[in-house]
């Protein structure tokens, strides 16, 4: 009988957790992202603890970073919305509350699901980073 070959794809632990976290602000530095945090991350190794700080993308390919606002908060069904740049939508909102309820990391993508609070509104929104260097979360908690 013919052996299959087997190759197991392990899942990615990253260091910290950016579950129910809020974004703020996102900082476009040069081909760089930096990703501002109302109340830091969780820091999942032991002592697992919340942690001031940011997260950064490096050298990011804005061609391929998109935002998607669905106009509706729903779980199934038809849904309209709108799909923008990355750029465009850091140009259209200054003022936001972004609540991270999902992360989804892959080759050189990052992909968060949210909501996304702006002028009174909340909304679905999934945000989406291409990067080809790392994804680096700053801990600016002292020990």
């Amino acid at each position: 009988m013919l052996e299959l070959k087997k190759v197991i794809r392990e899942n990615i632990i990253c260091p910290y957790g950016l579950h129910d976290m809020n974004t703020t602000r996102f900082e476009v530095c040069n081909k760089d992202i930096l990703m501002r945090l109302q109340s830091g991350m969780y820091k999942i190794s032991d002592p697992v603890k919340q942690v001031d700080g940011y997260v950064k993308f490096c050298n990011v390919d804005f061609d391929f970073c998109f935002v998607t606002i669905m106009n509706e908060l729903v779980n199934e069904g038809p849904i309209t919305g709108e799909k923008m740049s990355f750029l465009n939508f850091v140009d259209r909102y200054r003022n936001f509350s972004f609540e991270i309820i999902d992360e989804v990391y892959g080759y050189n993508k990052t992909k968060f699901w949210g909501w996304l609070s702006a002028g009174g509104d909340l909304k679905e929104c999934i945000i989406e980073f291409y990067h080809f260097g790392d994804m680096i979360f700053v801990d600016e908690t002292s020990e």
